[in-house]
């Protein structure tokens, strides 16, 4: 009965390994999301600036920040950053995406629709060719859809951590058995 029991305690050996493997590709996920979810951030708190920026006490603080005497070179400075976050978030989130199809074969997360529009408002904001009404309306439309693609990552997160729990608890389990196993050899 030994030869069976050491096959089938090289059986869970395996098992433990590939748990142990499925952990290490959930942490390079992990770590992929928060890159992403740190840039995502950076673009809405940038949204929700830029939607002070008709009040013209914040006006002189905008030019300050983003540089230039005038409002305009601070609209153009604040555009080439906003347009390197979004490429940025773009590449954050597809490197994101590729890490959790190596765990979930079937996942998509469906992003790129919203960084597009990003990238769209911004052409639209810099460009000054609507009204201040629909510009705030863009605004508004593109912080949500920021806003909405940011719980997408944080809720995957949350899953991506959890899923590391249960796989140490399967580990915790194997391990148990083949103590059984070889106990009762």
């Amino acid at each position: 009965d030994q030869p069976r029991s050491r096959g089938l305690g090289d059986v869970y050996k395996r098992q433990i390994l590939n748990h142990e493997e499925r952990i290490v590709e959930i942490r390079e996920a992990i770590r992929a999301g928060k890159k992403a979810e740190k840039v995502l951030t950076k673009i809405i708190e940038d949204l929700s600036e830029v939607k002070t920026w008709g009040n013209s006490v914040l006006a002189k603080k905008k030019i300050k920040i983003y540089g230039g005497g005038s409002s305009a070179a601070a609209k153009e400075k604040f555009l080439y950053h906003a347009k390197h976050d979004a490429q940025k978030a773009n590449i954050l989130l597809e490197h994101f995406e590729i890490e959790i199809l190596d765990i979930y074969k079937q996942f998509k997360l469906d992003y790129r629709q919203y960084i597009k529009s990003f990238i769209n408002f911004l052409e639209i904001f810099y460009d000054n060719l609507i009204t201040d009404w629909i510009v705030k309306e863009d605004i508004k439309n593109t912080s949500y859809a920021v806003e909405s693609i940011h719980d997408k990552v944080l809720r995957i997160l949350a899953m991506l951590e959890n899923e590391i729990v249960k796989t140490k608890d399967y580990i915790l389990e194997e391990k148990q058995i083949m103590k059984m196993i070889i106990t009762n050899s």
